[in-house]
């Protein structure tokens, strides 16, 4: 279907880093309102979508994605005031609309639609919060996809806006105050842009603030700011709203300080509680009767374990101790006699009862199969809703009684054309490069021979890829003939702590291999053909992507390479860049540059070898990994191996607009992203749809 490419002609100049004396050549692409840039992103647009027009393949599979969206979708119900709130999708809205209702799900009103902000959905509502009293309301904007937000506040009886408006908002938690009166949140200062989310200037002085109702941010307070300028610093209430939680982070470590603010004394004087960065520690109780915070950790426990921490004599005990698999959460609930634990063993969850007043386990929650749970409860409440999902599973809503020990099943969305006895899941173990077992899920529909197999892998910053449903995926397997794998490599927070540790810094080759060996297993085992074998990745996942695609070239068919960290020499420069030396390492040490140099994708490109055919995809105002990252590895990859005579496969570069890193992306972009992806696949392998 294809032969060779002719790339655009770009600019190649003779820079060399002044400090590493490394080669830069497309060092200019990293201005992303200069001529140049703007040239090199709308002629490598036109070089896509021209490979793209297939108008029968495209259109095709943009309606079966918007056919198997098409469909209600609800949440669990939360209870604020004397209301319970759910979200809600009539079927292809862009956003998710707030509903409440005095009866869960019983004539529903709909109280905030984010979907009437912007005509075509670039406008979102991010983080949200209500106060403890049900009369408030607040949530962060976010515009064209970019990180930066401004905080707005509604009055929840009369559902319209107050005049306050908080700017600068970026990585915050929010919480009102237990009398309404206030807000705290997190922000930076302001900067100097000519379109916020564009800009590549260093996140730096974070700092938390606390807002009075009714009055100007001008006149905010400064609450506490980290010692280090490149630390963030976040905010969170205990349940009876007496402490404020005050995290301050060091990067992107799991480990953080502890500090708190008892609101019922001493104005805002801040306690540091724990004033070191030796572990996590996250506060799920707190007892007023004996001043104890009840704390999940990880302090010398990598599967994590309760605490019991008096905040006036600083006395620790062991309350719940340490499994053999992890604690992920935990909340307390039944007018606090009871914890409801999240266990995540094998990569799948498992809901547990623990007695406070009993001291002891008290039973398990019985779930449909291995999947994913999520759930909230108050303290005083006798019941809670949870939703479970897996890779088949689309996410079936439950309300479990402490009465009756049993759960009841509410809602099943329905997917169109979908039948769960159409399709299985299977997990595996195999073995990494170096002996190790990783889990790895692989679903498809039954009966079938497949057209290849899409296999996808994260492995960085202690996130764990758990089992979860998409619609869109049903058309990678009934349309494309597809499956799809998932691989839980180490860098992720699969096994905890120490799963994380072996896939960081001088060890994130351990990645790497995890995933080219998942390759190896899927091929060797007959799941996939290697000349059917697609991965994809996004973020450090992306970064994933790029480093595979430079070692073992030969593995894969194609790759979807997603807003990837591509310039391991550079990134901790721009926006919040630098939190990642914690998981990366710092590029200005000469050690760790040399280790960075081993792996960067973009200093790794070999034009020697014949490359996969490649989709790099990346958003204009992705100001979480800048798309200067993908500018300049396409730039390069092209220059070396698409003029190799041997490189037949497409290295194409796709960048959306009004877009970020992709949080808050309205329904509509992501299906037009989607059916782009699978576009690139069909066309890869000439597929007759």
């Amino acid at each position: 279907m294809y032969s060779s490419f002719q790339y655009p002609e770009v600019e190649r100049t003779e820079f060399y880093d002044p400090d590493t004396k490394i080669s830069d050549p497309y060092r200019y692409l990293e201005d992303p309102d200069s001529e140049k840039t703007k040239q090199f992103v709308e002629n490598q647009n036109k070089l896509t979508d021209a490979f793209l027009d297939t108008p029968s393949i495209k259109s095709k599979l943009y309606e079966s994605l918007e056919k198997v969206a098409n469909f209600p979708k609800y949440s669990a119900p939360t209870k604020h005031g004397d209301y319970y709130y759910h979200y809600y999708n009539s079927g292809l809205q862009n956003h998710f609309a707030l509903f409440r209702a005095k009866i869960p799900y019983e004539n529903p009103e709909l109280f905030f639609d984010p979907n009437t902000l912007s005509t075509d959905g670039t406008i979102s509502a991010g983080s949200k919060c209500f106060s403890d009293s049900g009369k408030l309301f607040c949530y962060i904007e976010h515009t064209g996809g970019s990180d930066w937000g401004i905080i707005k506040i509604i009055d929840i009886e009369s559902k319209t806006y107050l005049n306050d408006q908080l700017d600068w908002i970026k990585f915050s938690g929010l919480c009102f105050t237990k009398d309404d009166t206030g807000l705290f949140y997190s922000r930076y200062p302001k900067i100097e842009t000519k379109d916020k989310g564009t800009e590549t200037q260093s996140n730096i002085n974070h700092a938390l603030y606390y807002h009075k109702i009714g009055t100007s941010q001008d006149d905010d307070i400064l609450i506490c700011k980290p010692d280090d300028n490149t630390n963030t610093i976040g905010a969170g209430m205990t349940d009876d709203c007496k402490y404020l939680l005050i995290s301050i982070s060091d990067g992107c470590k799991s480990e953080h300080k502890l500090y708190y603010i008892d609101l019922e004394k001493n104005g805002f004087k801040v306690i540091k509680l724990i004033n070191n960065f030796e572990a996590t520690y996250s506060v799920i109780h707190n007892d007023n009767t004996t001043n104890d915070f009840y704390i999940i950790t990880n302090l010398m426990a990598p599967m994590n374990k309760i605490i019991k921490l008096n905040i006036d004599t600083l006395d620790t005990v062991e309350y719940i101790p340490e499994r053999s698999y992890l604690l992920s959460s935990a909340i307390i609930s039944n007018n606090k006699q009871h914890f409801i634990l999240n266990y995540n063993k094998d990569v799948h969850d498992i809901l547990e009862l623990y007695s406070l007043n009993e001291n002891k386990f008290v039973g398990e929650v019985d779930l449909p199969s291995f999947g994913s749970v999520s759930f909230s409860s108050k303290p005083e409440d006798k019941e809670f809703y949870y939703t479970f999902s897996s890779f088949i599973h689309p996410g079936d809503i439950y309300l479990f009684s402490f009465d009756t020990l049993l759960s009841t099943h509410i809602k099943s969305p329905e997917v169109p054309g979908y039948d769960i006895n159409n399709y299985e899941t299977k997990q595996i173990f195999y073995n990494s490069k170096d002996g190790i077992k990783i889990p790895m899920f692989i679903t498809s529909k039954k009966g079938r021979k497949n057209n290849g197999l899409l296999l996808y892998g994260y492995g960085g910053f202690n996130i764990s890829i758990d089992p979860s449903f998409s619609p869109t995926r049903t058309v990678l397997m009934n349309i494309l003939n597809f499956d799809f794998a998932v691989a839980n490599i180490r860098g992720g927070g699969e096994y905890g702590h120490a799963w994380h540790e072996v896939g960081m810094l001088d060890k994130k080759q351990n990645v790497f291999d995890d995933f080219q060996s998942a390759a190896e297993y899927l091929i060797n085992n007959n799941f996939v053909d290697n000349n059917k074998l697609f991965i994809q990745g996004g973020s450090n996942g992306g970064l994933l992507v790029g480093a595979c695609i430079n070692q073992r070239p030969e593995l894969y068919r194609g790759a979807i390479l997603q807003v990837g960290v591509l310039d391991m020499l550079r990134f901790h420069l721009f926006t919040i860049g630098h939190a990642w030396q914690s998981e990366y390492g710092s590029p200005d040490d000469e050690t760790t540059r040399k280790h960075l140099l081993t792996y960067s994708p973009l200093h790794n490109i070999d034009g020697s070898k014949t490359y996969p055919s490649l989709l790099c995809c990346t958003s204009d105002k992705d100001d979480r990994v800048s798309p200067l990252h993908s500018y300049k590895f396409m730039a390069e990859l092209q220059y070396q191996v698409g003029k190799n005579s041997q490189q037949k496969n497409p290295l194409l570069l796709m960048v959306d607009t009004k877009a970020g890193h992709g949080g808050g992306k309205p329904l509509k972009k992501a299906l037009e992203e989607i059916s782009k992806v699978y576009t690139f696949i069909a066309n890869i392998l000439g597929l007759n749809l």
